[in-house]
């Protein structure tokens, strides 16, 4: 009787953490605008028939053709889907899965389409956070209390509401982490550990370093103790691989030819600034989870480490939590390492670290409970329970005075150049370059127009006749700057050569305003 009541209540207080997320997420997610290109790709890629650029340059689109790319419509597949993926030859199939599944039931174009894909990964990686510290604590109010400090965090504000696979992958990171607690001495653990690193891999292929990373902390602790359990550890390692393989045989040259592959080894061979791309990593962790304060992060995490692992009473009391933890921060930071000192300066971004910070959160909050454990004679459980408060109080700075959450944006400045641009969406709308995700992939998503057209230098000068413009007495150019040695210029004059030569008109251009790099003008034909 006493067990189910307790499963009842362990019940509740999930549901609790989980209608908290919710509430969380659907309260932020409002204000969520897409306006960064990979968000852009994670639609192209499920749902057209290219994987990222989608214009040919000089063929005129219609809106509805536009929309086709971005929206699940009669033809998309969920083939052609993974087709797309394995041209882009960048990353693994199993996110673009669950987007086409979102896609298919959500129909149309929306950011929510992707948030829903992310809020399903939260809600799991916030159920299995609050088990895990349950397990260690033994108190559910503790648990949930761990929760908060990690959802209210802004590295997981920020990893929840991008659209792109790192919420998927932080799923798959709690998921290895997790199933350590409660792993018994039957076999039970291992098919388990195999389908989540496979899940992980088929996610993202950077998930294989914190894999690797747990791994060899198991080798180090138990090989001399229990070879038996390494060797099944590395055979279900092995397996994960295997499966993976046969689910996905293309991960191998995805990974060695994808469009990066040279600036990434030539990055990983720059020995002479290995050790500042590992101090980078260290920062860049600290950066998302302690916002302003991440110098007194990177402090707080070395000192909280030493204390917690020179200590003889966590040594000796607590050994399983010791090597957890020990895990835990060797899959966090030998993956922020191996991905800084991988990734070309090029395309370092907070973003590939989310999961890696999900760690360190966790690891944190291990470290603290334990240590409060076996020093505090009295009250431990409301001192942990202060601690985290203090935290999550911390969070709420971060969120208030720190950087932001990563590619949210400004709503309210957001719409009005949206509405600014939907004044002009009756007509023809020329972006002059078809190199630049700025301009091709942003665009779409702000405000649609009834026809666009793309230009580069391979569009001939004998413009064809424009009957698109037909009636329209105003339109839109696109362009992005560029730095000359006499400063910055952009190359909006090819697109009112376009404009003029195709439609024999005089036409006039002012700027309409500019974000980052790119410049819209409005044009007004005579």
């Amino acid at each position: 009787m006493a067990g189910s009541r307790d499963k009842a209540l362990n019940i509740v207080c999930i549901v609790i953490c989980l209608a908290a997320a919710c509430a969380l997420f659907i309260y932020l997610g409002q204000g969520k605008r897409l306006s960064f290109c990979d968000e852009i790709y994670s639609y192209t890629i499920t749902n057209s028939d290219r994987a990222t650029y989608q214009f040919d340059a000089g063929r005129v689109y219609s809106r509805a053709e536009v929309e086709d790319m971005l929206s699940h419509t009669k033809g998309d597949t969920i083939v052609g889907m993974l087709k797309n993926v394995a041209k882009d030859k960048v990353h693994p199939p199993l996110y673009y899965i669950f987007m086409y599944i979102s896609s298919v039931i959500q129909g149309g174009y929306s950011k929510w389409i992707g948030l829903c894909v992310n809020l399903l990964f939260l809600l799991g990686t916030v159920g299995l956070l609050w088990n895990l510290m349950y397990g260690v604590t033994g108190n559910r109010i503790l648990a949930g209390a761990s929760v908060g400090v990690y959802l209210f965090n802004m590295s997981t504000l920020s990893d929840m509401l991008l659209v792109r696979m790192y919420m998927a992958m932080t799923f798959f990171a709690m998921g290895l982490l997790s199933s350590e607690i409660k792993r018994g001495p039957g076999r039970k653990f291992y098919p388990w550990l195999m389908l989540i690193t496979a899940g992980g891999f088929l996610t993202q292929y950077y998930f294989a370093f914190f894999a690797m990373a747990f791994f060899v902390v198991e080798f180090i602790l138990y090989w001399k103790k229990d070879r038996a359990r390494v060797k099944a550890y590395f055979l279900s390692m092995l397996a994960a691989v295997g499966l993976a393989t046969v689910l996905w045989p293309l991960w191998m040259p995805s990974m060695l030819f994808n469009s990066h592959a040279g600036a990434i080894a030539e990055s990983a061979t720059d020995f002479v600034h290995m050790f500042r791309k590992i101090y980078e990593a260290f920062r860049i962790m600290q950066v998302s989870v302690f916002q302003r304060a991440y110098v007194f992060g990177m402090i707080f995490v070395v000192g909280l480490s030493v204390a917690f692992f020179i200590s003889p009473a966590v040594r000796e009391h607590r050994k399983n939590i010791r090597n957890l933890v020990m895990k835990t921060l060797a899959g966090a930071f030998a993956y922020a390492v191996l991905v800084r000192i991988l990734t070309p300066d090029y395309l370092t971004s907070g973003r590939y670290y989310y999961p890696a910070q999900m760690l360190e959160i966790t690891a944190i909050l291990l470290m603290l409970y334990s240590l409060t454990a076996e020093y505090v004679a009295k009250g431990r459980e409301l001192v942990f329970a202060g601690l985290c408060v203090l935290f999550i109080v911390g969070d709420f700075a971060g969120y208030r005075y720190g950087y932001g959450i990563d590619y949210y944006g400004d709503a309210a400045v957001y719409d009005e150049k949206m509405a600014a641009l939907a004044e002009y969406a009756d007509g023809l709308w020329v972006l002059t370059e078809n190199n630049s995700y700025q301009l091709d992939a942003m665009l779409p998503f702000w405000c649609i127009p009834e026809y666009l057209v793309v230009l580069d230098d391979s569009v001939s000068e004998e413009y064809e006749v424009l009957n698109q413009l037909d009636g329209v007495d105003r339109t839109i150019i696109v362009s992005q700057e560029y730095l000359t040695d006499e400063g910055f210029k952009d190359n909006s004059d090819r697109g009112m050569y376009y404009l003029i030569g195709s439609t024999g008109r005089f036409a006039t251009d002012e700027l309409l305003f500019q974000d980052g790099g790119v410049l819209v003008y409005k044009v007004e034909f005579q």
